[in-house]
């Protein structure tokens, strides 16, 4: 089966700790109380919020410093593209949140292939109304891709669109 799924959300963490597990006293130490970090819990609350859907991954904007851009860059024969970007026509959680472009590939020679295996899940999900709402909004994220790997094609040639 080559369908894949992807979907996260990035945000900052003060400690890579994210459960904490505390037996708990007599006569019950068979149990244990567990609590989540606070970072842990925002990422599953933006994550289940019913907004985020589709292969995407969420950023916290403020991550996003110059290393983090720098870091991620693709280069073109025109510069460099960053591939966070808050996208057009698409829903986010509450908060200032940015999609990481993952399927923006480093070889544009690669991109039919990623295009065509989203394509396949798309008509893949017909039979389940719910995978078939996460499977339109991916389109959309990787039509805006497909929009803007052709505007970095055209500004190449000096054509304009």
């Amino acid at each position: 089966d080559e369908r894949y799924w992807l979907r996260g959300v990035l945000v900052e963490a003060e400690s890579v700790e994210t459960r904490a597990a505390v037996p708990l006293p007599e006569p019950y130490t068979n149990l244990t109380r567990s609590s989540y970090s606070p970072a842990l819990m925002d990422a599953v609350c933006v994550e289940a919020s019913g907004r985020l859907k589709g292969m995407r991954l969420v950023v916290q904007s403020e991550l996003l410093r110059q290393e983090v851009s720098d870091r991620f860059a693709i280069k073109t024969n025109h510069g460099a593209f960053v591939p966070f970007k808050r996208l057009e026509m698409i829903q986010y959680p509450i908060g200032d949140w940015t999609d990481f472009l993952w399927m923006l590939p480093e070889d544009p020679d690669t991109w039919p292939e990623l295009d065509r295996l989203a394509r396949r899940r798309m008509r893949a999900s017909g039979l389940n109304l719910a995978e078939l709402d996460h499977a339109a909004h991916t389109r959309v994220v990787f039509d805006q891709v497909g929009a803007i790997m052709m505007m970095q094609h055209f500004r190449g040639t000096g054509t304009t669109l």
